[in-house]
């Protein structure tokens, strides 16, 4: 008798698996930043089966002064206990695909600049989904981030574009993926509080930022700390 699949609460993001499969087919390699329980990361490991994931988080705990906190996002006020439970409860969803995800626990900035570095051995990513901070300054740095990280005609997604907070302005998704879009000449779409630009092919890279070299392969793995292979 076959186990039964758990069934995972995926709150609406599910329109990215069909935004991600009309504008890119079937993708290789992805990155999901801010991954709470790993519901997410599941939907997209069993609906893309050559896909290899990364998932990038701290699940880590923010004091009182930290915007993040201050934003009021239910996330950033788990304890660390909670923290760590969502990331076994992670580990435990994706245990199907364990050989197609790369669990990492860091900031979404440190990740993003370390892919940066060895340009995942020489493969850019074909989507970067964006699902943490959502204050302006949070979105900003992630965009920051992973724009750099994806292949021409690639996909930078993220979550919360118009929710209530969004709209009063305690958060910036919207903002944040506005201003880009409109610094790099191309257009935001959405679907619910889902949002989407597309890197095109030929995308000079706004906000560079310091040039930081080449780096062996290899090197991201052993400068990040809680790496799961």
């Amino acid at each position: 008798m076959s186990k039964k699949r758990k069934k995972l609460n995926m709150g609406n993001t599910g329109p990215l698996v069909d935004v991600i499969r009309r504008e890119i087919g079937q993708p290789l390699r992805g990155v999901e930043v801010g991954v709470h329980r790993g519901e997410t990361s599941a939907l997209l490991l069993r609906a893309f089966p050559a896909l290899h994931l990364y998932l990038v988080d701290p699940w880590t705990t923010y004091p009182e002064s930290h915007l993040y906190r201050q934003s009021g996002d239910g996330c950033s006020k788990l304890t660390q206990a909670e923290q760590d439970a969502n990331l076994r409860a992670t580990v435990e969803n994706v245990q199907f695909a364990r050989n197609r995800c790369t669990i990492i626990r860091a900031t979404s900035v440190e990740v993003g600049e370390q892919f940066k570095f060895c340009a995942v051995h020489g493969k850019p990513l074909d989507f970067a989904f964006i699902d943490d901070d959502h204050t302006y300054e949070g979105v900003r740095n992630s965009i920051l981030a992973w724009w750099h990280n994806l292949t021409p005609g690639g996909l930078l997604a993220g979550h919360d574009f118009g929710h209530p907070r969004d709209r009063r302005g305690i958060w910036g998704v919207s903002r944040a993926s506005l201003e880009w879009a409109t610094q790099v000449e191309q257009k935001l779409c959405t679907s619910g509080e889902l949002w989407w630009i597309t890197k095109p092919e030929e995308a000079e890279e706004a906000g560079d930022g310091p040039s930081y070299g080449r780096y062996q392969a290899g090197v991201f793995y052993s400068r990040l700390k809680n790496v799961f292979l």
